[in-house]
């Protein structure tokens, strides 16, 4: 027993010594995608509000009027609301993992009670009951702890992959610039061969080769649409973003194969990465999920780019409709 009690001191000793300033230090190297991702939760949670407010008004103007399918539509609109609410909350713990010294302090103080638990489980070890309680306060804390820093890892991941994207960006600006700076009349065909073309996106089976496609879909209504990439050309694709524009009106769920970022309008960039397309191929990328809150037209602006891909821009318009009748 007094084994086993030092052994898990120990542990907690390990944690409290190593493991959190290991993980602190990580957050601290990388304070400019600390910042995109404070920003990027505060977006988030400022446009959760907006919505959830125009959905609570939705909800009361249902309410007051007598219209055909009213249940159903109630039905939708508080599925809208409790997702708005959990995405609300979740932005809102995640900005709070964002603050280092406060998370020194959460740690320091959960490891220290758990291991203040142990001293007195030792110390007390001639009372059961005594030990029985100490014990059980030390294992609480020390798994409270656990759970703050694999929250805590969660969000170096999160910020990991923010400054993998800017650097990606970065690159392929550079990229841009060089062949620019050595479009020569000698080196533009050379240019022009280097560049891919021939790229497209399939969405939901409708190929978006022009700024003419619409999509329909039906407001507050959980909706899948199915995203490939298409590569005609006889190279191969290299390091290819794809990403779409979704505007606040929206509600994008979140997958771990694309990232969603919430930028200062409330406008929700998807993005997909891929290291390669080989030629002639039709790439599935994964499908995105989507809902939307309100009825009308909106402007979807897609991308691809890449190591061989001038950017390309293409919009889409997604047409969203009231719920047909059962």
């Amino acid at each position: 027993m007094d084994i086993a009690l030092q052994l898990f001191g120990y542990l907690i000793l390990t944690f409290l010594a190593i493991v959190v300033p290991f993980l602190i230090i990580l957050l601290s190297l990388f304070q400019e995608g600390v910042s995109k991702l404070v920003t990027q939760y505060e977006n988030e949670i400022s446009k959760s509000q907006t919505n959830l407010e125009n959905q609570t008004a939705r909800q009361a103007e249902l309410k007051a009027t007598d219209v055909e399918e009213i249940e159903q539509s109630q039905k939708k609109i508080k599925e809208s609301i409790k997702e708005l609410k959990a995405i609300k909350k979740s932005a809102q713990a995640k900005l709070s993992y964002l603050n280092p010294k406060r998370q020194i302090l959460r740690l320091f103080i959960l490891f220290l009670i758990s291991f203040i638990g142990v001293i007195l489980a030792i110390l007390t070890k001639t009372n059961i009951y005594y030990v029985g309680i100490s014990i059980i306060v030390s294992l609480i804390f020390f798994c409270s702890a656990l759970i703050v820093l694999w929250r805590l890892l969660g969000i170096v991941v999160e910020v990991r992959k923010i400054t993998d994207i800017d650097k990606k960006d970065s690159e392929a600006k550079t990229i841009e610039l060089l062949s620019k700076i050595s479009q020569k009349p000698s080196a533009a065909k050379i240019q022009e061969s280097y560049f891919l073309k021939d790229v497209f996106l399939i969405i939901s089976d409708r190929e978006i080769k022009d700024d003419k496609v619409e999509i329909k879909m039906e407001v507050d209504v959980y909706t899948r649409f199915d995203i490939s990439l298409v590569n005609i050309e006889t190279k191969m694709a290299k390091n290819v973003e794809i990403g779409l524009r979704i505007p606040p009106d929206f509600i994008v769920e979140k997958k771990p194969y694309y990232t969603v970022f919430t930028d200062s309008g409330g406008g929700q960039i998807v993005r997909y990465f891929a290291d390669f397309i080989q030629a002639n191929t039709n790439r599935i990328v994964g499908p995105l999920f989507i809902t939307s809150i309100k009825k009308g037209k909106y402007l979807i602006r897609t991308f691809i780019k890449g190591e061989n891909i001038e950017i390309i821009y293409r919009d889409i318009i997604f047409i969203v409709e009231p719920m047909e009748p059962f």
